[in-house]
């Protein structure tokens, strides 16, 4: 599947957002409820994760989080950003 960013040499391990872009006709944006988990991708052999989500779940108002950890350390966040409130 062709993905509209390019994360250069990050590898996307998960993904539940692309297809929403490409596919949902404008009309059915309006009644989606997105999920916390929406896009993950791994670089470097899995040492580092960029892991976006949408908060609260599944709430269609909230806005679209950032996480980036160090060896899937959930515990020792290495970087986390709010992106987008709605």
């Amino acid at each position: 599947m062709e993905h509209l960013i390019n994360f250069g040499d990050g590898i996307i391990t998960y993904e539940n957002l692309f297809w929403l872009f490409k596919n949902a006709p404008h009309e059915a944006m309006d009644q989606l409820q997105f999920e916390e988990d929406l896009v993950q991708v791994s670089f470097f052999d899995e040492k580092y994760i960029l892991d976006v989500g949408w908060y609260p779940n599944p709430r269609k108002t909230g806005y679209l989080k950032s996480t980036s950890l160090k060896n899937y350390d959930w515990e020792k966040i290495h970087y986390l950003s709010a992106l987008i409130k709605i």
